[in-house]
């Protein structure tokens, strides 16, 4: 590469691979001893128009359908796609409109249907653990079957994680089976909102730590027998005999 810096013979070889269109990555080693974000800082900085991406070829997706049809997992086909990688095909296979082969976590999705078949409405955290799978692998497989074209399910309400007066937690999602629209999450609490709730929480805490209350009349003072209620004697004389036992 003549060095560290950017050499006139560099600029026109970076120029005719981005007049190629396509992803750039596709040709760093032509360019060795730089990355891929040195050769997209140089595109911008020499005013190379960089499209970093290309369109997809027909036989690409005719190995799509073959994958789909195979009934494999895209990582086990990958070799079909040479210079994508795996989230692209994903990507690719959701905008078709269309379900990615089945993986090593089907068995989840499975198990997801059938515990919204009997009680709709379940949080991710109690499909956990009525399922016994991960809290991440349950949220994939939701967000995928809710994202897709053809929805499965759908956001019918948000309840908060702890149920906690204190700190009740984030909102998160009760899922229920079928294509309705998703429910908007409730809008974050505002500044007054929050001085308003304190508020409310410190007049509690000094109404139940009052030492003024009976006074004020707003509790009662419990009653109960007036006087001592055990009485001991003080003198020596009587405890003699103990004192004797004693010695």
């Amino acid at each position: 590469m003549n060095g560290f810096y950017w050499q006139p013979e560099n600029d026109d070889r970076l120029r005719a691979v981005c007049a190629k269109g396509g992803s750039i990555l596709l040709h760093v080693h032509e360019f060795p001893g730089r990355t891929v974000n040195s050769m997209r800082a140089r595109a911008r900085k020499i005013g190379v128009d960089l499209v970093d991406w290309r369109s997809w070829t027909d036989a690409e997706l005719e190995n799509i359908d073959l994958v789909i049809r195979s009934g494999k997992t895209i990582k086990a086909c990958m070799n079909l796609f040479p210079g994508r990688s795996e989230v692209s095909v994903k990507q690719k296979i959701a905008s078709m409109g269309k379900r990615k082969p089945r993986g090593h976590y089907s068995w989840v999705w499975d198990a997801i249907v059938r515990e919204l078949r009997a009680n709709p409405g379940q949080t991710g955290r109690m499909l956990e653990e009525k399922i016994g799978c991960c809290h991440r692998q349950v949220m994939d497989r939701l967000y995928e079957h809710n994202r897709a074209r053809n929805k499965d399910v759908y956001v019918s309400a948000w309840v908060r994680s702890c149920m906690d007066a204190k700190s009740p937690g984030p909102w998160v999602q009760c899922w229920t089976l079928g294509s309705d629209q998703d429910i908007p999450r409730p809008s974050a609490m505002t500044a007054d909102d929050k001085r308003r709730r304190d508020r409310n929480r410190y007049r509690k805490a000094a109404k139940r730590f009052n030492p003024f209350a009976a006074i004020a009349g707003q509790v009662s003072i419990p009653e109960g027998q007036r006087g001592r209620v055990y009485q001991q004697s003080m003198k020596l004389s009587d405890f003699e005999e103990e004192l004797e036992e004693a010695a």
